[in-house]
């Protein structure tokens, strides 16, 4: 037999149990903000240049909160993209080689999200020029020397916002800026904060907040994520159209389960993919979830979970509470950026 257990997590308005305003500049209990302190684009042809970082978040695992800087090689696979500290100190010892016109070939062991991968760093020549070469999982990326500059700038830059982000998390009132605090030069932030979490068995639904950026019509959207948790830990999370598809399904089972009828549904999806069947329970009125989770997972046994109508009218009150928060990070968005004067 299923053991029910439901969590909701409501965060209809800006004045949250957790975080309250007049403790803290961020009335939010859960989100997510992204700086780009550096692109690492528009460097000349056949070179590449880095994503250099600061963060800050917030959570009900971590309702204090936390902040972190990162660099980014962008030509390097999904979840290998990170330059970690010790590989940033390896890509400055090869740079000061390649500006002293020195052969030099090292490299280290850095954690990914897909285990230990070695990087290896090489200053080499082509023509008149001395170059970088990094390379991990078989992909590569080139640099001139003085990219080392460049990132070294950036990182600067990057750990001064990182200070202001504490300040905007830990104190009181909003805090007075300085040359070593002060929110980034940017003309963009990057958000994710959840408005809510509806779980039932091994399954959980979070409704986010997600931004765009600033390029599209519309600057923010709301984001399906399915999360699988069994024994209380997070196996991982999934999110796309086939999110949205499924509760589409989960509402046409209820539906079917309060007029008595029967209801089945398989998804048609590749082996590889998320898979999913929903089915109505005509004693409980709920749907009846199963999900397989995809290729990605290494743990790809089944998961299940029950919703009914009470859990999907709390969904589309979450929904509901978008623009009021988009809504505040519109109006307060000089807290963690400063738009270039042009």
């Amino acid at each position: 037999m299923m053991t029910r257990s439901v969590l909701f997590i409501v965060s209809f308005g800006l004045l949250l149990p957790l975080i309250h305003a007049d403790e803290c500049p961020i009335p939010i209990d859960d989100l997510f903000v992204s700086v780009d302190i550096e692109e690492g684009r528009n460097r000349p042809e056949g070179l590449s240049g880095f994503r250099v970082y600061a963060s800050m978040h917030r959570d009900k695992g971590s309702p204090k909160g936390g902040t972190s800087l990162g660099v980014d090689c962008r030509e390097f696979s999904s979840g290998m993209l990170m330059l970690p500290p010790e590989d940033r100190a390896m890509f400055f010892r090869t740079a000061a080689a390649a500006r002293e016109s020195r052969e030099l070939i090292d490299h280290t062991i850095t954690r990914t999200y897909y285990g230990p991968k070695k990087t290896e760093f090489e200053s080499f020549q082509r023509g008149d020029t001395w170059l970088v070469r990094v390379t991990r999982a078989e992909k590569e990326a080139i640099f001139s020397p003085d990219e080392e500059f460049r990132l070294k700038a950036a990182l600067k830059e990057a750990i001064v916002a990182q200070i202001w982000f504490r300040k905007l998390l830990f104190h009181e009132k909003t805090p007075e800026t300085s040359p070593d605090s002060r929110p980034p030069v940017a003309e963009e932030f990057d958000v994710s904060s959840s408005l809510g979490t509806v779980s039932g068995g091994d399954l959980s639904f979070d409704i986010n907040l997600f931004s765009i950026g600033a390029w599209a019509p519309e600057k923010f959207t709301v984001k399906h994520w399915i999360k699988y948790d069994t024994n209380d830990a997070l196996r991982g999370s999934s999110s796309g159209q086939w999110v949205e598809e499924l509760l589409d399904r989960i509402r046409e089972a209820i539906a079917a389960a309060e007029t008595g009828e029967v209801f089945e549904f398989k998804s048609n999806r590749d082996e590889d993919d998320c898979r999913y069947t929903v089915t109505a329970d005509l004693k409980t009125k709920e749907a009846i979830v199963v999900v397989t989770p995809g290729a990605f997972f290494k743990d790809r046994s089944d998961l299940r979970g029950q919703f009914g109508k009470e859990e999907m009218d709390l969904i589309q009150g979450f929904v509901a509470a978008a623009p009021k928060r988009e809504e505040w990070f519109n109006e307060n968005e000089s807290l963690f950026i400063t738009k270039e004067k042009k």
